[in-house]
């Protein structure tokens, strides 16, 4: 598959490139950087704010090969690589919410004890880790609370509040806050640029208002989807505009012709 979409190609790949979340990248940072990292993390926060994100960075640098010295990942070693592709085996990646049975939490603990496949540690992310039963929950308190050293869980939730306190209580808990707008906005110039887009879709040619009443209005605080917004933010004065972005960005949208459909007439198809 050639095209990504822009949230999955420019999500961060360094605690350095997370907006927003200074207070928990520092730490995190600290921790890697003085080798006290904890065996069971929570990131908890609303959605798009850099969660799962986060998740996948720590991973990384916990079986990072070529570690630079200031907590973030390399990037470069096979281990980082195959991570950002998905193909690492020992980071393994569950969807809470479709694995909310004990039998799932049984596999699970199953697999912790066996030894790493090829890195030094395995590193377990649950995201959506609230929709887990109670039974579930019951079952991986034990192997919670006392993990082999090899293994380290990482847990990302929307819904903190329903996860049990004797769960969250053996998590080192972290809480992502919604972004500010204009925490978003600073990022918003630089994307066009990144893109290697035409000068006339960047934000300097627009006004300082234009781009806060971006971020707020499409945006909410959200990070993650912080770049789909360009593709809906022209008006009918910059009709000539879109078609020229449409087709330099190759998404995958029909054909525009303003000859043979106004503009006006055309449903975009992620705004409908």
């Amino acid at each position: 598959m050639s095209y990504q979409v822009l949230a999955r190609k420019w999500r961060p790949l360094r605690f350095d490139d997370i907006v927003g979340q200074d207070h928990i990248t520092r730490t995190l940072k600290k921790a890697v950087e003085s080798s006290r990292i904890s065996h069971a993390y929570m990131f908890a926060g609303p959605r798009g704010c850099g969660k799962t994100s986060a998740a996948r960075i720590l991973a990384r640098v916990i079986n990072c090969e070529n570690p630079p010295g200031d907590g973030n990942p390399c990037n470069q070693c096979t281990s980082c690589l195959a991570v950002i592709q998905g193909n690492n085996l020992d980071v393994l990646e569950i969807d809470g919410a479709s694995h909310t049975g004990v039998a799932e939490v049984r596999d699970l603990q199953e697999s912790i004890g066996y030894t790493p496949s090829r890195y030094k540690s395995k590193v377990y992310i649950i995201d959506e880790v609230h929709m887990l039963s109670a039974h579930a929950f019951n079952a991986l308190l034990k192997t919670l609370e006392e993990p082999p050293r090899h293994v380290y869980f990482i847990f990302a939730t929307t819904a903190p509040q329903k996860i049990p306190d004797t769960i969250k209580s053996r998590c080192q808990r972290h809480h992502f806050k919604r972004l500010e707008v204009r925490e978003i906005a600073g990022q918003l110039p630089a994307t066009p640029a990144a893109l290697q887009v035409g000068p006339e879709f960047r934000f300097p040619v627009w006004a300082e208002s234009t781009v806060h009443m971006f971020a707020d209005q499409f945006l909410g605080g959200r990070a993650f989807h912080r770049r789909t917004p360009y593709k809906t933010f022209f008006s009918l004065r910059y009709s000539r505009i879109l078609i020229r972005a449409l087709n330099s960005w190759d998404l995958d949208v029909p054909t525009v012709n303003p000859s043979i459909r106004p503009i006006s007439s055309w449903v975009c198809p992620w705004t409908s």
